[in-house]
């Protein structure tokens, strides 16, 4: 037996109704607006109650949706970013672009880190296993460019915000060219 609430002029309005209006309420603000001038004051409020319990449910999902796939998200960057592409790097472009590519690289990193010293995010920068300090990463721009395999940009916000920017250099065996 379904619950159902008695309106004025016999009109009866089920709770299956009422989540079915809360679902469609996009639906329910275009029509049905004469509820009260018929004399259905209940309706008319009820109706009033599901459109908004219906935006809450919508901006809830949308928000919801826009977390999960930020906290999803992030791990599979940083693995995509990890991948090692230096092989193909290396058949596909010339020294003086990967060269380039370096050089972006390595300005982007020294930006990021000042960025987020601004900002107060700690930010780790590891250049083959050994980890330099924030004030000596202009000197990475002396590098032989030609030396380095990759730079690898890669947060984790939780626990808390923070960085890793992990330089990966050729080993003497890899820079046969």
């Amino acid at each position: 037996m379904k619950a159902s609430i008695m309106l004025p002029k016999y009109k009866s309005i089920t709770a299956g109704l009422i989540i079915w209006m809360t679902v469609r309420w996009p639906y329910s603000l275009l029509s049905d607006w004469k509820l009260r001038s018929d004399g259905y004051i209940r309706m008319h409020k009820e109706r009033l109650i599901s459109i908004l319990a219906g935006i809450v449910l919508w901006v809830s999902f949308g928000l919801y949706t826009s977390w999960n796939y930020e906290r999803t998200q992030r791990p599979w960057q940083n693995e995509v970013n990890r991948q090692d592409i230096y092989d193909w790097e290396k058949d596909n472009y010339s020294h003086e672009e990967i060269v380039e590519f370096r050089k972006e690289s390595i300005e982007q990193l020294i930006e990021t880190v000042r960025t987020n010293e601004a900002d107060g995010i700690p930010t780790y920068v590891i250049l083959d296993r050994d980890t330099i300090t924030n004030r000596d990463v202009e000197q990475l721009r002396h590098l032989d460019m030609l030396n380095i395999r990759d730079v690898v940009f890669q947060g984790d916000f939780e626990p808390e915000l923070h960085e890793w920017v992990i330089i990966k250099l050729v080993k003497s065996a890899d820079n046969r060219r």
